[in-house]
């Protein structure tokens, strides 16, 4: 095995490890040794992709981006001082931004690296896919049980509760493609997906899977034979009537589940209106030309709102003003050029298609970009994986390694 492919391994076990730390031994250390990690091992990466790569246009504009925010964070990192977050109940390091920022945003041009030469290929992203949802599948269950725990000490019998940490199995989505071997295990996958979206009763991700679905499909019967279209056809029909009745049935046996349906046909968006509010109130009639177009700075939402803005396009409109969200608005523009140009490989364009609708709807509804706490951090972890990967697949590099010409991407095994 050479150097690097061992590397490669070595870089997706630290994210799994990441994603089974907190809900097997949460260590503080460990913890921010890996977003450390993770930090320095993407910016290394960067530069040497900027130095060594004819990069798509998706990280052309990244960069970009990622730099402007950088400065922002880096300032705080230094001259800043620790901000304390109402609906967390804590103080955030002044120095987090930064983390979260890189290791959200730029790990995926590590596996990017990796990919587009065939380092990594089907037969180890399927393992981590693997491995991947199993550890979303016990932080589920560890994330459940602590709640319970939870409602006990305070006398409450609550046993149903909203397991955020189910964006973990939205970001596992787009691997699905790489089971084209078996429309019924893609099937599986992503009825699997979709339960534990409804079980964890947190509506945007019940949304978006839903929405990945229909994009997942659609794509399915694009060019395939008769036989594969009508075998689609009839899955499709069993996966919607055993949804369908799933649905049903939660809504009349689960109180909670039936009250979040409640909630959202009657408009209510669990307090994110109100931020909103207070937020472009501030933004509109309290800052100054300087601020109106360049922000107050990186997490300065914490000092007008009690929580973090959870809509992206806001958050970055008080902290780094009008400039912040157009650049913002050309990151998602390269991303959409990048992926409507990767048509020339169907299984590229299916996974990064759902990529795509993925991070516009947690832009828009939750924290795409910033991850704040572990469970952010894990599922944006897992995006990055299979964005990188994707992104290599179509867009393959030439040599750097002193390897043999990338290998096939079709998996024979």
């Amino acid at each position: 095995m050479s150097l690097i492919k061992f590397f490669a391994y070595v870089y997706l076990f630290s994210w799994i490890v990441m994603a089974f730390l907190p809900y097997v031994y949460f260590s503080t250390k460990v913890y921010y040794a890996l977003l450390f990690i993770f930090s320095l091992t993407s910016l290394l990466f960067s530069v040497y992709a900027v130095l060594k790569f004819n990069l798509p246009a998706y990280f052309k504009v990244l960069f970009v981006f990622v730099f402007f925010l950088f400065i922002y964070g880096a300032y705080i990192a230094i001259l800043g001082e620790n901000i304390y977050w109402q609906g967390g109940g804590r103080f955030v390091n002044s120095y987090d931004y930064v983390l979260w920022l890189l290791t959200s945003m730029l790990s995926s041009i590590v596996v990017y690296t990796f990919s587009s030469r065939g380092i990594l290929q089907n037969g180890e992203m399927k393992l981590f896919f693997l491995i991947a949802f199993v550890s979303s599948v016990f932080a589920f269950q560890v994330f459940s049980n602590e709640k319970i725990i939870e409602a006990s000490k305070l006398g409450l019998d609550d046993d149903e509760f909203t397991v955020t940490c189910v964006y973990s199995f939205l970001s596992l989505f787009p691997f699905v493609v790489l089971l084209k071997k078996s429309v019924l295990l893609q099937f599986s996958g992503v009825c699997a997906i979709f339960t534990f979206c409804v079980l964890g009763v947190k509506r945007g991700p019940i949304l978006l899977c839903a929405l990945c679905s229909l994009f997942f499909v659609w794509n399915l019967l694009q060019g395939s034979s008769i036989k594969k279209k009508l075998l689609v056809v009839f899955l499709l029909f069993i996966a919607s009537v055993g949804i369908y009745d799933f649905i049903l049935s939660q809504i009349e046996n689960s109180p909670y589940f039936a009250l979040r349906v409640e909630q959202t046909l009657a408009g209510d968006s669990s307090g994110r209106d109100s931020y909103g509010k207070v937020i472009l109130d501030y933004y509109l009639n309290h800052t100054n030309l300087r601020e109106f177009f360049l922000g107050m700075g990186a997490n300065q939402t914490l000092s007008v709102n009690v929580s973090f803005a959870h809509n992206d396009w806001l958050g970055i409109l008080l902290e780094q003003g009008v400039v912040g969200v157009l650049l913002y608005l050309v990151y998602w523009i390269g991303f959409f050029m990048s992926w409507m140009k990767s048509k020339k490989n169907k299984d590229a364009y299916t996974a990064l298609g759902v990529l795509l609708l993925i991070g516009i709807g947690k832009s828009l509804f939750s924290m795409y970009y910033l991850p704040v706490t572990a469970e952010m951090i894990i599922s944006s972890g897992f995006f990055a994986v299979g964005l990188g990967y994707f992104m290599g697949i179509a867009y393959p590099q030439e040599d750097v390694f002193g390897l043999s010409e990338r290998q096939s991407m079709v998996d024979n095994t």
